[in-house]
């Protein structure tokens, strides 16, 4: 996993990938080689395969909150929001990290164009995790083209 976690930061997808699908043909519970699987295929453009991987995986290790964060963002990138939005739910209520959960929240609403219920996700991914610029970004994006106001 850690040769395949550092194949997957130096843009070597092609190594990343053959060592999780090596590691994952042992069939053993490892939800985190599975989430990395997905991002790679993601990363690739292959967002029908993620998800009926990602499908698969939480069939398998449905406690995981790293497989559903991973879930909503296939079903984000296949504009499947609702279904987006309760794989998030379903993360925060298996531990998922407030501040994460906040900012996908915040992006589905702002692709929505419900800006000002985004507004107040990236509030709360800001207060949940303060030295993280990504809320901020996305605030000022809004704020700059007119789509919120302070």
């Amino acid at each position: 996993m850690a040769n395949a976690l550092l194949a997957f930061q130096a843009h070597d997808l092609a190594r990343a990938q053959q060592l999780l699908d090596q590691l994952l043909s042992f069939h053993v519970a490892y939800p985190e080689a599975g989430s990395l699987r997905a991002r790679i295929a993601l990363e690739e453009g292959n967002l029908r395969f993620a998800i009926r991987f990602l499908e698969e995986q939480i069939r398998q290790f449905g406690d995981d909150f790293g497989l559903h964060e991973t879930y909503a963002s296939a079903l984000f990138l296949g504009r499947r929001w609702d279904d987006a939005r309760t794989q998030l739910t379903i993360a925060s209520n298996l531990g998922a990290p407030a501040w994460r959960v906040a900012y996908g929240l915040g992006l589905i609403e702002e692709t929505q164009g419900h800006y000002a219920q985004a507004k107040a996700r990236y509030e709360e991914a800001r207060q949940a995790r303060p030295d993280w610029k990504q809320p901020d970004a996305r605030l000022r994006a809004l704020l700059a083209s007119g789509k919120i106001s302070q």
